[in-house]
């Protein structure tokens, strides 16, 4: 996202339900991806903050070969 990031008192909780820090937020976004994720034998994380660059998640498949290789 754009926004400020997520601060380190709310990392333990961006993947419950209805934990929000927006005024107009759910809660539920991060909530269904990770519920998602593990439906699929993925793994979703936050990813290595950086400076005022708001949040990103890096999500992996577990068992599928890298497209790469």
């Amino acid at each position: 996202d754009k926004g400020v990031g997520i601060n380190i008192e709310s990392l333990d909780k961006v993947f419950e339900p209805f934990f929000t820090t927006s005024r107009n937020g759910t809660g539920l976004g991060l909530f269904i991806a990770n519920e998602l994720c593990m439906a699929n034998q993925a793994i979703i994380q936050l990813a290595e903050p950086q400076l005022k660059q708001g949040a990103s998640l890096e999500i992996y498949f577990i068992g599928v070969a890298n497209i790469n290789e």
